[in-house]
């Protein structure tokens, strides 16, 4: 049942994803952002569940399941999204706000996930995570920008994009 509402959930984003035309961004960048959080979210996913031992996995097979879709496929599209949303908002209050709310968000999904039984928190504190996931976006963020310092190269002499 929990995977039947993870697959559910992940359906629901990927279609959102697709159907949502309104992007500031092209789509080298948005493959490249895919597979950066990619490898950024299966790292993070490594040194807590292997190394730290901070969350452990369930031994459900079908919560381990639903435990990858949400970090190949959720997570990678949000972090897409609220890239997409920073780029397209001005105003540095609004693209703070963004930052806190998707940051709420990214945690209350890996709370969630602790809720319904897909992995347990051992010896972690929530600031933890709030500190893990906004490091997280932070990086995405710095590549983000790095990317388009390089993607988008101003030809100085005839003013425009290369």
């Amino acid at each position: 049942m929990v995977l039947l509402l993870f697959v559910f959930i992940n359906i629901v984003v990927a279609v959102y994803a697709i159907r949502y035309k309104k992007t500031g961004l092209d789509p080298l960048e948005i493959f490249a952002y895919w597979c950066f959080t990619v490898i950024l979210i299966q790292n993070n996913s490594a040194l807590l569940h292997l190394n730290i031992e901070g969350i452990i996995l369930s031994e459900r097979e079908s919560y381990n399941w639903a435990d990858l879709l949400n970090r190949l496929i959720f997570l990678p599209i949000f972090f897409v999204w609220f890239i997409n949303r920073y780029v397209r908002t001005a105003n540095r209050k609004e693209k703070a706000i963004l930052f806190f709310l998707s940051l709420n968000i990214v945690v209350g999904i890996e709370w969630f996930g602790d809720w319904v039984g897909l992995y347990e928190h051992k010896h972690w504190e929530i600031w933890w995570s709030y500190l893990s996931k906004g490091t997280m976006l932070l990086l995405a963020l710095i590549f983000m920008k790095i990317f388009r310092h390089y993607y988008y190269k101003r030809d100085k002499a005839n003013e425009f994009y290369v």
